[in-house]
């Protein structure tokens, strides 16, 4: 059986992000060394390995946050 590269064909995307996000992200791809573009390839892909379905509710839950 032959394995197949998961990484076989790569997609790009366009995200929207807050500033806040935005800075975050710079600040953890120069952190690692990598392209802004890379890190939230990385991030998103752990992201959508690691966390489980989401209902419609949990998107509200994650955006508004209680401070």
């Amino acid at each position: 059986m032959i394995k197949k590269n998961r990484f076989q064909k790569i997609v790009s995307v366009t995200v929207l992000l807050d500033s806040e996000s935005n800075d975050k992200l710079i600040q953890a791809a120069k952190a690692s060394g990598n392209s802004k573009a890379t890190e939230a390839g990385l991030r998103l892909t752990q992201h959508l390995n690691d966390v489980p379905v989401l209902t419609d509710r949990s998107y509200w839950d994650i955006l508004l946050k209680e401070n």
